[in-house]
């Protein structure tokens, strides 16, 4: 384990060297001893206790080696090792009894030897000399050593002192206070001293200087004091053990005992002489303090704090023995010293001391029979008397204060509170003229109101100035705290009274004060004297804004909005306050009847309003003390309802608009008071004959003509395009939809769009130009409401919240009022054109079914009981309730309506997000609980059902079938087998949906799901794990394993509220690892049905299925596979027969297998993300992940014909996540369009290649998502547009592509409609009278992206421009295409030209090129340069022989040329490899052993071959 070291260096006896502990040994010792809390083992723990005990006893005299690591041992190692040591070994000792005793054993020892020690160096002897000054420095070390052990020691004892039984304290509580003699202690001081004026070049007095320096740092200053307050921590500890309350800190035990917690008193003569004991020597020690305070007054601020330290561990520890003694005279020493402290100013500074004194005071109070009058008189005196700034002091003071005077009569408090406010008069260095002057740093916030802001301007006050302000702060907040305290209304009223008496008599800073805490003050009050203040701070709120003491005015809003936050709701006060606050908006803008006074005093009025926003703002949304959520607005009765409406008229009479400076200025309050307010029309007048608008004298008042203008003026500005409109308003309607724009605006924009609908019910308001304005208003806040949504900046406003939005409105859409269905089915419509993934979430799409079923089973009662109506309806899932008619023509009228509407959505959002629309329609299904009834006829279902069937649009193969017959077709067989699929696996705890609760839009509740047992899930892991094992070590695994593992997986997660982990893990890794189009397609719809039945789950699927896929491209499987290539025909062997068809389908077919795995999860990552790219922001970084990393590896894929599907779709998801990027950061953009430009340019790197077999759909498919990519560009174009710093204009490059797109799509447009004279099939140009000058002058810009890029624009924009530009580049640059066999076409043009010279040399390293152009290059016409010859036989050899075998005709050919002899060697050789090949040779040879027909003239160059060969 460990070497036990000893306190000395040891000799070794063979090298004689010395050794002490390492720094290695420190730390893994201390990390043992940080680790015996943690063991469980009594094993472990008697082992450890056993190590540990062999090294306490000589911790305080360890060596340890240098090491520049020891300084981190902090605060020294010597106090850190002790301390450690100490709390395990007690730790354990204490847990586990039997090992009690070693670990005593080991104290015992650690003591004794500290003792010795001790003894040893005192008395310290000092010496003048220069070897002495050395043996000084020594000792001083020796002696710090010690000190700061015991230091150690004694905090870690201090904490476990019930390990000792009372007689065992008393003898270390007397063995402590004998080693820390007063010898000892001027030894500490003295080495202290010495070593931090010693001037030694030894390292390890070095050290000590700087532990010295750190000790000081922070605030513990090596000497006698520290050590004593260590021991004066174990004393105090000593006697809160016998009380049982060892573990509770100071300031816990000291709020028990003012509390009132009663202490059982059962010792023995053991606990009685150490209560003693421990008595005399706190007693000593506060006399030893006393006499040396003095000498405390000149030291250092630290030294002075650490004595004021003992001195609290000494008050408190004597409190324990007062409450265990029985000594009325303790009370009256510890009373007495309470006394002294209290006068003594400079401890009271110290804020732990003054915590300490006070408590014990009003402690003390409870325990002597004058314990109260003498506390109550210490208290008024020492708060009366200044000095104290200390907030938390001053309100510890206060709090004791009126502890003790519930002990007294209460004329006792009332005589206190005369005291207090006789105290708060002016001084009489005070200049009284100076009251209407800004002075003091005091315009903040009372003593209870801190968390407000304080904006006022200040002076500078004298000192004198800031003592008596300082004071008059603390008799404030004690006066306000004593009656607080009583409960009692009638002390409330009268120091309420004593206050704002006070108001105008010292300066503005202490009516500021008074001002904030008479609110605190009004929460313990009456209704009347909480009426009074408040008419109090209206009055001198005015007055403060018409002198301009902005001191009083903050003072008044801080203290409004202390009222607002704390009130509770249940408070009889809350109600008037908010009355108050109403009331006193309303009457704003009373004013004489001449025009001009009313102009000019309403235009003031507005600054009157501002200032009683943010109170009632947070008193309408607050939450309270008590209750649990805010209150609604509607839940008000009628008369704060009218205040409420009349408040939001005056508001607007006052020219505050959305648009406003004011509004602005004052956004937040408005916005949150908007949020929590009714609408502005009255429910219960919904049916008379005049409405709340015509017969309101709130929305009459400063009726004019000019004020006319200016409120149609405002409203035109918020409304354009219904100007018409508004100019046949009259005044009281202008107010009126201004206020309305106003309101729900600012509800739109804090999370509510959906009360608009509210102003649609009144007849009242069904006037042509009424109804057009109000359709314009629920437009602007639906467009309002969209912004936020669409910006991608606000979770509150995402689609989940959008979507039970859009629930609201479709529930509307079928009310029993035409003109509500009509807006209501506008912005339902406008919803889902703009935010389709609105109704890609539950709550929305949920709700248009259950509509269906309601309104049909509402037409249906017409025919089972047409004399009985029902008004409502309530869906069978309980999430939607329906107002209906009592008209049954109506009620159909209106599901047909809805129907119709309701196929045109969900028909938009399933063209794109397929999969996940049809995800929970199979959810819907799987939840519906039929009753049975009318024939198991639902709408809903029904619904669901044919909208799960559709071919969605987007599908670019389905969507491309043309009709056939008479009927349509479909794909309902699948989706029911998926609906089949989802039966077998979805939890048998079917969710149930919440009821109204008074919200159509509520959510869904679902009933606790029943978790499986430990048991079968610890199995289902071990088997995924197995057959993960397996996959990997590329075992066939059958399918219906598989399939049967994932369901029970899928299951397991559906049915777990916390799903493993590791579960979820498998269910994603184990289709992606074996990997095959079954396991994907298996995959994905369990992906997706775990998270429609769990949607917690969904993140972390998401992601797991992200983390899959990018490992399969690590892994280099499907797309990826750099095997996965297209095979040139001329590359391949030729055959004298037809094509083989077979052979063909063949290679279709496995090309396709090997996509179909990626291609369905790009479905589902498209589906995907179009359903939740308004939800969260982090599944939006997942995506970016995703394109950032799937474009990279598609730039390194081979080109298949068959992949360019998959490919642009990729790109085409690359762009719409782009798109939809937020929040935008231009960098990120920026390399996320650079990556998806250059995957999709990466395809045309290739030669332009056409697809092969007969599948017409899969070219449409293609020419379709081309299509796409366009539109996809297009709207992407502003991004990266302009170059911003190091980022380049990306626009050069989106042109590149868009043309090289276009001109893909011609091809296939050909290949599909070759005979089709109506199709034209060309290529827009860029730009210039010629077609090609586009392509031509973006050569460079692909040359710089890829060289083979530059290549095959000459093959596919053939020019005789291109063609020389991109010659010019292949010889400047040869070196860069060295890896394109089509270059060299392009260089040598049939022909070795004369400027082609230095580039022949990379010939040796080009690509080959086909047989056929290889052979070429043998003609006379290449000059039988070596390079080129070598290059064609090498391109040549890396043939097959089977592809080679055809060219024999043409290399007998050119040996008619072979000047060099290549051609010769090169049949030579390849005829000894092959006899077929040599066979053939010989008999072309004597083919073409004559020049002419007639064979008379020999050719001798192919003669000697033949005889060669032969």
């Amino acid at each position: 384990m460990f070497l036990y070291c000893c306190r000395t260096p040891q000799l070794c006896s063979e090298c004689g060297l010395t050794f002490g502990q390492g720094i290695r040994e420190l730390d893994v010792l201390l990390a043992l001893c940080k680790a015996a809390s943690s063991v469980n083992d009594p094993e472990n723990a008697a082992q450890l206790v056993l190590q540990l005990s062999r090294y306490l006893p000589e911790s305080h005299s360890q060596l340890f080696r240098p090491s520049p690591f020891l300084h981190g041992v902090k605060p020294s190692p010597w106090e850190t090792l002790t301390n450690n040591l100490a709390l395990a070994l007690l730790s354990l000792g204490t847990k586990y009894p039997n090992l009690r005793q070693t670990a005593l054993d080991a104290v015992h020892g650690y003591l004794n030897n500290c003792a010795e020690a001790i003894n040893a160096v005192t008395p310290f002897q000092y010496s003048r000399s220069e070897a002495g000054r050395q043996g000084v420095i020594h000792e001083s070390v020796a002696v710090l050593s010690i000190a700061v052990s015991l230091v150690g020691f004694m905090e870690a004892s201090a904490e476990y002192t019930a390990i000792w039984h009372a007689s065992e304290k008393l003898r270390i509580v007397d063995l402590l206070r004998a080693m820390l003699s007063e010898p000892f202690l001027i030894a500490v001081e003295t080495a202290s001293s010495t070593l931090r004026n010693a001037n030694v070049a030894e390292h390890a007095f070095k050290d000590w200087r700087k532990y010295t320096r750190r000790y000081a740092a922070h605030g513990r200053p090596l000497g006698a004091m520290l050590v004593q307050e260590g021991y004066m921590r174990f004393v105090k500890s000593c006697a809160a053990s016998l009380i049982g309350f060892q573990h509770l800190t100071d300031e816990q035990l000291l709020d028990d005992y003012m509390t009132g917690v009663g202490i059982a008193k059962s010792y023995d003569e053991a606990d009685i002489s150490l209560v003693e004991r421990v008595t005399d020597i706190i007693s000593e020690e506060i006399h030893l303090l006393e006499d040396g305070s003095d000498y405390l007054q000149v030291g250092s601020p630290w030294q002075q704090h650490l004595a004021f330290s003992v001195k609290g561990h000494a008050l408190v520890g004597f409190l324990h023995c007062v409450i265990l003694g029985e000594d009325a005279t303790n009370n009256e020493v510890l009373l007495s010293w309470l006394e002294d402290t209290l006068l003594d100013s400079q401890q009271m500074s110290n804020v732990e001391l003054s915590v300490t004194v006070l408590k014990c005071t009003a402690i003390l109070a409870r325990m002597s029979p004058n314990g109260a009058s003498i506390g109550r008189r210490c208290l008024l005196r020492f708060l009366a008397q200044g000095g104290v700034s200390a907030r938390s002091t001053v309100a510890v003071a206060s709090r004791c204060l009126a502890q003790v005077l519930t002990i007294l009569s209460e004329d006792a408090v009332i005589t206190t509170l005369y005291s207090l406010g006789n105290a708060l008069s002016p001084s009489t260095n005070v200049d009284l003229s100076s009251q209407d002057q800004l002075i003091g740093d005091h315009t903040g916030p009372g003593m209870n109101l801190e968390a407000y802001p304080r904006n006022a301007s200040q002076t500078s006050l004298s000192a004198t100035g800031e003592d008596d302000t300082t004071t008059y702060r603390n008799l404030i907040h004690a006066i306000v705290t004593v009656a607080t305290n009583c409960n009692d209304d009638k002390i409330s009223a009268l120091a309420q009274s004593m206050l704002l008496q006070k108001i105008g008599k010292i300066n503005v800073a202490v009516d500021a004060l008074i001002i904030q805490e008479t609110a605190v003050l009004a929460l313990s009050g009456g209704q009347a004297e909480f009426q009074l203040l408040l008419k109090f701070y209206a009055r001198i709120y005015l007055d403060g804004v018409n002198k301009g003491l902005n001191t009083i005015s903050d003072a008044v809003q801080c203290a409004m909005a202390y009222l607002s936050i704390t009130l509770d709701r249940k408070s009889p006060l809350h109600r008037l306050y908010l009355v108050h606050l109403l009331e006193s908006i309303i009457n704003k803008g009373d004013v004489p009847d001449f025009e001009y006074e009313r102009h000019k005093e309403i235009i003031f009025a507005a600054d009157d309003i501002t200032p009683l926003l943010k109170p009632l703002a947070l008193l309408v949304s607050s939450n309270g003390s008590s209750t649990g959520a805010s209150q609604s607005a509607f839940e008000y009765d009628e008369a704060i309802l009218t205040l409420f409406r009349d408040a939001w008229f005056n508001i607007a009479i006052h020219g505050i608009s959305i648009s406003s400076s004011v509004a602005q200025q004052y956004h937040k309050e408005l916005r949150l008071l908007a949020h929590h307010s009714p609408p502005l029309v009255a429910e219960n007048h919904m049916d008379s004959l005049e409405s709340d608008v015509e017969l309101n004298t709130v929305l009459r008042r400063g009726m004019g003509l000019q004020r006319a203008m200016e409120q149609k003026r405002a409203l035109i500005s918020e409304l354009p395009g219904r100007e018409s409109d508004i100019k046949r308003l009259d005044y009281s309607r202008a107010v009126f939809l201004n206020a309305v724009v106003l309101v729900e605006s600012l509800r739109a924009s804090s999370g509510d769009s959906t009360k608009t609908l509210s102003y649609f019910l009144d007849p009242a308001l069904a006037t042509p130009e009424i109804l057009a304005c109000m359709n314009a208003v629920a437009d602007k806040a639906v467009t309002c409401y969209l912004s936020l949504t669409l910006s991608g900046e606000h979770d509150d406003f995402s689609t989940p919240y959008l979507s039970k939005q859009l629930a609201g409105f479709l529930v509307a859409c079928c009310h029993r009022i035409e003109r509500v269905q009509s807006i209501a089915t506008q912005c339902a419509d406008k919803i889902i054109r703009e935010c389709p993934s609105a109704l890609c979430e539950k709550h929305s799409l949920f709700a248009l079914l259950e509509i269906l079923t309601v309104m049909w089973s509402s037409c249906l009662q017409g025919e089972l009981d047409e004399f009985e109506w029902k008004p409502s309806l309530v869906s069978p899932m309980g999430i939607v309730k329906v107002e209906l008619p009592d008209n049954y023509a109506l009620r159909r009228a209106t599901l047909n309506r809805f129907h119709e509407r309701a196929r045109t959505w969900v028909t938009t959002v399933l063209n794109i997000a397929p999969l996940d629309i049809k995800g929970l329609l199979q959810t819907y299904l799987s939840e519906y609980d039929d009753d049975g009834g009318y024939g198991h006829i639902s709408m809903g279902r029904s619904f669901a059902l044919e909208m799960g069937s559709l071919i969605p649009q987007s599908d670019p193969r389905l969507g491309s079938i043309d009709g056939y017959g008479g009927s349509d077709f479909n794909v309902a067989s699948d989706f029911m087998a998926l609906y089949t699929t989802r039966q077998k696996y979805r939890r048998p705890d079917m969710s149930t949906l919440g009821g109204l609760g008074g919200n159509i839009y509520n959510v869904y509740v679902e009933q606790p799901r029943v978790n499986l047992l430990p048991e079968s899930a610890d199995s289902l892991e071990e088997t995924l794990s197995r057959l993960y094992g397996r996959s990997i070590a590329g075992e066939d695994i059958p399918l219906i394993e598989v399939r049967d593992v994932l369901r029970q997986a899928a299951g397991l997660i559906c049915s777990s509220s916390k799903p493993r982990l590791s579960v979820v893990h498998y269910l994603v890794a184990l289709p992606f690892q074996i990997f095959t189009k079954e396991t994907v397609k298996l995959g994905v719809s369990l992906w997706l049905g775990v998270i429609h039945e769990n949607p917690s789950t969904e993140p972390r699927i998401l992601c797991e299925v992200i983390e899959a896929w990018e490992r399969s491209m690590k892994r280099r499987k499907g797309l990826f596979d750099p095997s996965f290539e297209y095979l040139d025909p001329l590359h391949t062997k030729i055959e004298l027969l037809p094509t083989d068809k077979d052979l063909m389908l063949r290679m279709q077919q496995k090309a396709q297998d090997t996509l179909s795995p990626h291609l369905r999860v790009l479905h589902f990552f498209e589906s995907h993300f179009n359903a939740i790219r308004l939800g969260n922001l982090q599944d939006q970084q997942l995506f970016y992940r995703l394109i950032g990393s799937t474009t990279v590896g598609l730039s390194k894929t081979e080109g298949h014909p068959l992949a360019r599907e998959i490919h642009f779709r990729i790109v085409l998801l690359g762009l719409k996540v782009l798109r939809h990027l937020s929040p935008r950061n231009s960098s990120a953009c920026w390399k996320l369009k650079d990556q998806i430009l250059s995957a999709a340019l990466s395809w045309f790197k290739h030669p332009p290649r056409w697809s092969f077999g007969g599948n017409r759909l899969q070219i449409k498919a293609e020419d379709r998502i081309l299509s796409e990519v366009t539109t996809a560009l297009r709207a992407v174009a502003g991004i990266a547009a302009n170059a911003q710093g190091s980022c380049k204009s990306l626009q050069a490059k989106q042109n590149l592509l868009q043309v090289l797109v276009e001109n893909e799509r011609s091809r296939l447009r050909v290949w599909l409609f070759p005979l089709d004279p109506e199709r034209k099939h060309h290529i827009p140009s860029l730009g210039g009278r010629n077609p090609d000058d586009g392509p031509v002058s973006l050569l460079r810009l692909a040359w710089a992206e890829n060289a083979g890029l530059a290549i095959q624009m000459a093959a596919r924009f053939p020019s005789p421009k291109m063609q020389a530009d991109v010659r010019s580049l292949i010889l400047s640059f040869p070196e860069k295409v060295i890896e394109e066999p089509s270059a060299l076409e392009i260089m040598f043009d049939n022909c070795l030209p004369i400027d082609v010279g230095s580039q022949l040399k990379y010939m040796l390293y080009w690509a080959p090129v086909t047989p056929t152009e290889a052979i070429t290059y043998f003609m006379p016409a290449y000059g039988n340069h070596p390079y080129i010859l070598q290059y064609a036989m090498r391109a040549l050899e890396s043939y097959s022989m089977d592809v080679r075998f055809y060219f024999v005709p043409q290399l007998i050919q050119a040996l008619r040329f072979d000047a060099l002899g290549y051609v010769d060697r090169y049949i030579l050789e390849t005829a000894r490899l092959d006899q077929l090949f040599a066979h053939q040779v010989i008999w072309n040879m004597k083919a073409n052993s004559f020049k002419d027909e007639d064979s008379q003239i020999v050719s001798i160059d192919i003669l000697k071959s033949l005889i060669t060969v032969r």
